[in-house]
């Protein structure tokens, strides 16, 4: 911008309009630049050495035809490592997203339609927690009456993105959390769907009906934050939701950076239902470590392994529940 150089995507530099035409500098200056690929409403980088360069992976929202995914985006001020953990923590859903009267905040935007009403019925999920190729497969199993339970899935695919557990034919849902220092983080949020485009009411709605957070004209900051108690309404909170905080995305926003922007987590309790955290922690710091060795992650090699659903089911009790890949592509053997 100062003196007009001009460079090609590749960093090499094309023109040196304050130089001799014969002049050669140019062919000596270069900048940085990195590949990129703009699928599924998210701009993609590759950071690495150039010749290990894998395949963008082969997550399911990224197999959708133009118009049939969503994205979004928003602002968290807190460490990234403790946003995915909010995401990974299929619990909470009894209690942060629940209402006095037992009907969860618009649970038809949240994707799952009337079996979020065993979410609330039974706060104690039973957890299986599967190692895969990808992260990690987080079932947790609900009781429903006294022959059948809920099941949900909810994916990890290393090392930031969580697939949220969907009922058959609801929108499918997942949450990536991108790192930008130590204290804060973005916040993607995808919608997607395998039949059809989404419409553009379907996507007014996700801020209309209590699903996403409304933020800051022009910006990607959440109207709600630290400075204002996130919006909490008092008088809401006696009578329309537990927390008083007016969308579910703001309500796991409020909870997750109160904790500070790194939570000291050598004060911790984790308990039965903190399995698959502990598990991605575990994950993290081993792939960590190889790294360091010159080894890399299993999963940066296998692209096609991220090609999996996050289903919740109703089945009777002594049913199986197996965890499906996406549509079109072969089962896993995960059952809990």
């Amino acid at each position: 911008m100062y003196h007009g150089w001009k460079f090609d995507v590749s960093g090499a530099c094309l023109e040196i309009p304050t130089e001799p035409a014969d002049s050669r500098i140019r062919d000596k200056v270069r900048v940085r630049s990195y590949p990129v690929v703009e699928k599924g409403g998210i701009v993609w980088a590759y950071l690495g050495p150039e010749e290990s360069k894998p395949e963008l992976p082969h997550m399911d929202f990224l197999q959708a035809p133009e118009g049939f995914a969503y994205s979004s985006k928003c602002l968290m001020r807190c460490n990234y490592m403790q946003a995915l953990e909010g995401s990974m923590d299929t619990a909470h859903l009894s209690f942060l997203h629940s209402a006095p009267d037992q009907k969860s905040v618009k649970s038809d935007a949240l994707g799952v339609g009337d079996l979020l009403q065993f979410s609330e019925k039974d706060g104690v999920p039973r957890f299986f927690v599967t190692d895969t190729d990808y992260g990690l497969s987080i079932v947790a199993r609900r009781d429903a009456g006294s022959e059948h339970y809920y099941w949900r899935a909810s994916q990890w695919l290393m090392p930031l993105c969580v697939l949220v557990a969907t009922a058959p034919g609801s929108l499918k849902r997942g949450n990536l959390f991108i790192p930008i220092d130590d204290h804060n983080c973005w916040w993607y949020r995808v919608r997607w769907l395998h039949d059809r485009p989404l419409t553009q009411a379907e996507i007014e709605a996700f801020y209309t009906d209590g699903d996403y957070a409304e933020l800051v004209p022009g910006t990607y900051e959440p109207k709600g934050n630290r400075r204002n108690d996130y919006l909490m309404d008092r008088a809401a909170q006696r009578t329309e939701s537990f927390t008083g905080i007016r969308s579910a995305q703001l309500q796991d926003i409020a909870v997750q950076e109160s904790q500070g922007a790194i939570v000291d987590r050598s004060k911790e309790f984790l308990g039965s239902i903190d399995t698959g955290i502990a598990r991605c922690r575990r994950a993290l710091l081993t792939a960590a470590a190889s790294l360091a060795k010159g080894v890399e992650p299993l999963a940066a090699g296998r692209p096609e392994a991220y090609r999996v659903d996050a289903p919740a089911r109703l089945l009777k009790r002594g049913e199986t529940f197996t965890v499906p890949k996406a549509p079109g592509t072969e089962q896993v053997s995960n059952a809990a």
